[in-house]
């Protein structure tokens, strides 16, 4: 019975990692939720050889009681493919905006309008394909002194 054990879980174990490796060819990045607020680049995702970061990823209540604060955006891709993106931007209340078009590697600063659930998009120009999102939250205040 353990032998019978041990060859299930070895067999279980074989096809996850084959799973996982098809997984891992077929998508650059693993979306794990908030976990891009842990490096400051807002919560996403990204695909392999692009980047867009938020800065700040997050909003602090403590030294923004509106809510709302300017931030840098900043991309770049590497895909030889690509040769312009877009950046929208959608505060989800309303239909996202094409917010900048630019080269494949730039940056820009919004006005303080970028509130909680602001949500950063860059697509390849030419074929419209998302290549990275980013989402801005609030970080509440905890009473500071």
């Amino acid at each position: 019975m353990r032998a019978l054990s041990a060859v299930s879980f070895a067999l279980a174990i074989s096809i996850l990692c084959t799973s996982c490796s098809r997984f891992s060819e077929s998508t650059s990045e693993l979306y794990v939720p908030g976990s891009g607020l842990l490096n400051g680049r807002g919560d996403g995702y990204q695909l392999k050889g692009v980047s867009l970061t938020i800065t700040p990823a997050s909003i602090d209540l403590c030294e923004h009681p509106s809510g709302r604060e300017s931030t840098e955006v900043a991309w770049n891709t590497f895909r030889s493919e690509v040769q312009h993106v877009d950046i929208w931007v959608q505060d989800g209340q309303s239909r996202a905006k094409r917010w900048t078009t630019g080269s494949t590697r730039g940056s820009a600063v919004t006005g303080e309008w970028v509130g909680n659930d602001t949500t950063f998009r860059m697509t390849d120009t030419e074929t419209g394909k998302t290549l990275a999102l980013r989402q801005v939250y609030l970080s509440k205040c905890l009473g500071r002194t």
